[in-house]
C-alpha cells in the first residue's frame, strides 16, 4: 500500500490518481467502496423508449467503477443521445434489453478510453432473463421487448429506469422510493437519505434506515415562572425535542415553609432551553414518606432545576422519578 498523488506540478500524477482521488469525492458503502449510479440531478427517469428501436438518454453525470481498488470514472452527458438496440424485436416471446454506460479505460482491458452507452440484449424465452452487463459499465434501464413490436416504445413493451442515483460524499442520496432506498443495506453509519416520491429525509443507524422529522416549537409564554423562558415565536429544532431523565432519592430541607429538594443539575445542558418537567413521586425503601402534596419547582433552567413540596414543614427521605423536555 502507498499513498496516490494529488494534483501538483510534475508530479507525473497518474490517471490511477486521479480516479482514486474522485472516490473519495463520492459517497461511498461501509467498506469504502463508491457507491456509484447518476450523479447530480435527482431526477427519477433520465430515459426513454422511442418509437424506433431506440432508447433516448437525458443529459446526466455518470460516477462508475470497475471496482474500489479502481477508483471511479466521473463524466457527463451534455445532451439528448439517442442508442440504438441492435436486435430489434425478438421472433416469438419477450426478451430483456439492458441499456449501460461506460467509461473505457485502455490500460484495464478496454478497447479505448472513452465514455460510451451501451445495450445488451438477453434471450428471448416465455420468461426472459436480465443479461450480465459489461465490467465497470452502470445500468441505466431495461426495456422488455416483446415479439411483433415496431419500436422501444411499441405494442406491450415495458421501459424501466434503473439506475441508481448518487450523491457527493456526505450528502443526502435520492431514492425513486423506500423501498427502494431498503435494498441499499450496505451504506456507512449515519449515511443520509430521501425519497423522491414523499420529501421525506432518512437517516441510516443501528442497521436500519429511520425517517428524519421536521421539528419545530411555538409556544404561549403567558408569564414567566419559575426561570422557565418560552419563545413565543415558531423555532426550528435541527437537533429535534430532547429528553433527558433520571431518580432522585434524597432527604429534603425545609425552608419559607416548604420541602426543598436538592439541586439537580442535568449531565449535559439543554443546548437551548428545558421547556418541560414531570415528576412521579415513589414510596419504597428508603424513603420514609412518600410526597403527600404535589411536587412544584421553583427553578428550570437549560442547565438545572429544583423540586419542592409545597405547605410542607417537616424534613423526610423522598424520592421521584423525572423527566425533563427542551431542545
Amino acid at each position: 500500500m502507498a499513498l496516490t498523488k494529488g494534483f501538483a506540478r510534475n508530479n507525473a500524477k497518474t490517471p490511477l490518481d486521479q480516479r482514486l482521488a474522485d472516490m473519495a469525492t463520492i459517497v461511498c458503502n461501509a467498506d469504502g467502496s463508491p457507491r456509484t449510479g447518476v450523479l447530480g440531478g435527482a431526477n427519477a427517469s433520465i430515459v426513454s423508449a422511442l418509437a424506433t428501436w431506440h432508447f433516448r438518454v437525458q443529459a446526466a453525470e455518470f460516477v462508475t467503477s470497475k471496482g474500489k481498488a479502481d477508483g471511479v470514472m466521473i463524466y457527463t452527458n451534455d445532451g439528448v443521445v439517442d442508442v440504438p438496440i441492435a436486435a430489434g424485436a425478438p421472433a416469438s416471446n419477450s426478451r430483456i434489453d439492458v441499456l449501460w454506460t461506460k467509461h473505457e479505460d485502455n490500460t484495464t482491458g478496454d478497447a479505448a478510453s472513452l465514455p460510451i452507452f451501451g445495450v445488451t440484449s438477453g434471450a428471448a424465452a416465455a420468461s426472459p432473463v436480465k443479461p450480465a452487463i459489461p465490467t465497470g459499465a452502470e445500468e441505466l434501464a431495461t426495456l422488455r421487448a416483446y415479439s411483433g413490436t415496431t419500436g422501444a416504445s411499441g405494442g406491450a413493451n415495458i421501459l424501466t429506469n434503473t439506475y441508481r442515483m448518487t450523491a457527493a460524499r456526505g450528502a443526502a442520496v435520492p431514492f425513486r422510493t423506500k423501498a427502494e432506498l431498503d435494498l441499499w443495506t450496505t451504506p456507512t453509519p449515519f449515511q443520509r437519505a430521501f425519497t423522491l416520491d414523499t420529501g421525506d429525509e432518512y437517516g441510516r443507524a443501528a442497521g436500519a434506515w429511520g425517517v428524519r422529522l421536521d421539528a419545530y416549537h411555538q409556544g404561549n409564554p403567558g408569564a414567566a415562572v419559575a426561570g422557565i423562558d418560552i419563545p413565543g415565536t415558531v423555532i426550528d429544532l435541527p437537533n429535534g425535542y430532547m429528553m433527558k431523565s433520571g431518580v432522585l432519592t434524597s432527604g429534603t430541607s425545609v425552608a419559607f415553609g416548604n420541602e426543598y429538594f436538592p439541586t439537580i443539575t442535568f449531565a449535559t445542558p439543554f443546548p437551548n432551553k428545558c421547556l418541560h418537567i414531570s415528576a412521579t413521586p415513589l414510596n419504597a425503601a428508603p424513603v420514609t414518606s412518600a410526597a403527600g402534596n404535589p411536587i412544584a419547582f421553583d427553578t428550570i433552567s437549560p442547565t438545572q432545576f429544583r423540586a419542592l413540596i409545597p405547605n410542607s414543614g417537616s424534613p423526610w427521605v423522598r424520592a421521584f422519578a423525572w423527566a425533563a423536555f427542551g431542545y
